[in-house]
């Protein structure tokens, strides 16, 4: 493989391994001679790099970075990946890299190998703290302290004057915080999970405390990689260890935690996922009802947190097999939310126990009668349920409902499917006279009921008619090249600029596709010229065309 790495810069390296190493590519396909990807940043990312003989030679990226021309960070994760992951590729380097270090320090003399580690830890304090957790040579509570000391310097050192981390400084601060926390991945190794834990909600805390342009969502992407740490923990760590680690969560999001950061969400996510044995249950529901008993201020933010506990508690207990009449018993008593009547709804649809989950969404749509929206999701399922069941009279009745919907072209085709041909010509003019009038218009186009459609439409703006001029552009194609003429001429009776000129005369181009077109276009051109005569960027204009 080639040295691909030589096209960029070492801090885009540092940030493409970091996305990489954070799993943030997707959809990746090598076909030998192009790989794609989709690399998560501030949005989805796509990237494309051309490869011939084993070696990238051509690179693309959605980014405005590399829309600038330059070579960018989700161009180097997904290179990162494509060494490192792909199997289509030929590694040799790595593996002789490390070969050659592991035969290296093999035939050294053990008082060799002892001198130069010694001289190597003389010179750098952060070493020998990787030094002691590798070894466990020391108090891991002392190492900690160490540890938070060389954290306060990395943000000390971003932070500056104004307190304040710009959009420049940002992605180094973020790399810094990212190389530093490799470390926590030494704790976990060596067994210090308590301290690992605490290193990573120390970062995690500070970073709540301050000011950072965050465009790129950097912030995210740390959490991501802390919370990945967490749930390592929680998998190698004994029962023991893990009871410490659970009751210094649940202090931390009784105590610490405000409802509305980075740090919260991570935190309950946390405990969730984390803490699954049914022995920390208890303590985890009680977490969840107390929160959700205090979170009263009544914002759209709010309530989300509201649900978004009562889901997990229900998921919770659901997935741990929870007995029914427990989990019917929390639905009852948290009825008066849609998303909680919505769940048991769908686990009711599971079981295919399609009466009960009828019964949800019925009494749902009075439940939340004042509620547009809800009352409309309601009515979906239950036409799909209603359908499933045989039931086609209600089937019909939720159509009905529907087609009253903007959009509604699908609902519409579903409710004709449920008449004869002569029936559905009385029913559809129902349909016509309850839907908005532009949906009117696309359902005359639907039935081809085109001389309605050129009637009904004549009136409309140019904008809302050429949604047409397709259609009626070859049956009625004088009646378009008349929308077209009256809205130019009438365009052209004041001054305009160059640019808007130019617009008029794609205008009169695009009269060509249809019938007489040409000759009409020339005739409104033919007559510019004359009225117009003393405008001249609209006769330069016009002399490019005609």
């Amino acid at each position: 493989m080639s040295n691909w790495k030589q096209y960029f810069e070492n801090k885009i390296l540092k940030r493409g391994y970091n996305y990489y190493l954070g799993e943030l590519i997707s959809e990746y396909n090598n076909d030998g001679k192009n790989i794609t990807a989709i690399v998560e940043g501030t949005e989805p990312y796509d990237v494309e790099i051309q490869v011939e003989n084993n070696n990238p030679v051509e690179m693309e990226c959605s980014c405005p970075y590399a829309l600038d021309g330059e070579y960018c960070k989700h161009m180097a994760a997904v290179l990162y990946f494509w060494e490192n992951i792909d199997r289509s590729v030929t590694k040799v380097s790595n593996s002789e890299q490390e070969m050659s270090i592991e035969d290296m320090v093999n035939n050294t003399d053990e008082l060799s190998v002892k001198e130069f580690l010694i001289r190597l830890l003389e010179n750098d304090k952060k070493l020998i703290l990787k030094f002691k957790n590798f070894t466990q040579t020391e108090s891991s509570g002392n190492n900690l302290s160490e540890y938070k000391k060389f954290l306060d310097k990395i943000f000390n050192n971003h932070l500056g004057y104004h307190q304040f981390i710009d959009y420049y400084e940002a992605n180094d601060f973020i790399d810094d915080l990212i190389n530093f926390s490799d470390d926590i991945e030494i704790m976990i190794n060596a067994g210090n999970y308590i301290n690992a834990f605490e290193l990573s909600y120390y970062i995690c805390e500070k970073l709540e405390n301050i000011d950072m342009d965050d465009s790129d969502d950097q912030i995210t992407y740390l959490y991501n990689s802390m919370s990945r740490y967490w749930n390592k923990i929680a998998e190698k760590a004994d029962d023991k260890t893990k009871a410490i680690l659970f009751r210094r969560v649940l202090k931390i999001l009784n105590e610490h935690c405000s409802e509305y950061d980075y740090l919260t969400d991570y935190m309950k996510n946390f405990l969730i996922s984390g803490f699954n044995e049914k022995k920390f249950h208890p303590d985890i529901f009680s977490f969840i009802d107390n929160k959700v008993e205090k979170i009263k201020d009544g914002s759209d933010y709010s309530s989300y947190i509201t649900v978004s506990l009562i889901n997990k508690r229900l998921n919770l207990m659901y997935d741990n097999e929870y007995s029914f009449d427990e989990i019917l018993d929390y639905c009852n008593e948290k009825w008066k939310y849609s998303e909680v009547r919505k769940w048991l709804a769908n686990i009711y649809e599971e079981h295919k126990e399609y009466k009960k989950a009828i019964s949800i969404y019925e009494d749902s749509i009075i439940f939340d009668n004042d509620y547009h929206n809800l009352v409309i999701e309601y009515t979906n399922r239950l036409k799909e349920l209603y359908k499933k069941t045989g039931n086609q009279q209600k089937y019909i009745e939720c159509l009905w409902e529907l087609i009253k919907q903007p959009n509604g072209m699908e609902i519409y085709k579903e409710l004709k499917e449920c008449y004869s041909e002569s029936d559905w010509v009385k029913k559809r003019e129902k349909v016509f006279s309850s839907v908005s009038k532009y949906t009117c218009a696309r359902l005359f186009c639907e039935e081809k009921l085109y001389e309605r459609l050129r009637n009904y439409i004549a009136k409309w703006s140019f904008e809302q008619y050429s949604e047409f001029f397709d259609i009626l552009g070859k049956i009625y194609p004088n009646d378009v090249l008349d929308k077209y003429e009256e809205t130019l001429n009438k365009r052209a009776l004041n001054t305009a600029n160059r640019a808007i000129y130019q617009s008029w005369i794609e205008l009169l181009k695009s009269m060509e596709k249809f019938d007489g077109g040409y000759e009409r276009a020339k005739k409104i051109a033919n007559e510019w010229k004359v009225k117009y005569k003393n405008r001249p960027a609209l006769m330069s204009e016009l002399k490019k065309f005609f």
